[in-house]
């Protein structure tokens, strides 16, 4: 894709998005890094008109709150 990208007119943004998300993503991922790639890419879909995914960053957040991967936030 990094080859491609000098290329792309009309997804050149989204592509450079995928591009970042690549480079972030370690071969193990904390639960952090974890919600961190998670809100990259729920920034991707203003790019495409695809409305199908189930994952995002909140599902993501939600379901390590119930592992007990992340803490819990408190008002306060």
């Amino acid at each position: 894709m990094t080859s491609l990208a000098p290329y792309l007119r009309v997804k050149k943004q989204l592509a450079n998005a995928v591009l970042e998300i690549i480079k972030l993503h370690p071969s193990r991922m904390t639960p952090d890094e974890l919600l961190l790639l998670s809100e990259k890419v729920d920034a991707t879909p203003r790019f495409n008109y695809s409305k199908r995914r189930s994952n995002t960053y909140t599902r993501v957040n939600d379901f390590l709150r119930l592992a007990g991967l992340v803490p819990v936030e408190t008002e306060g």
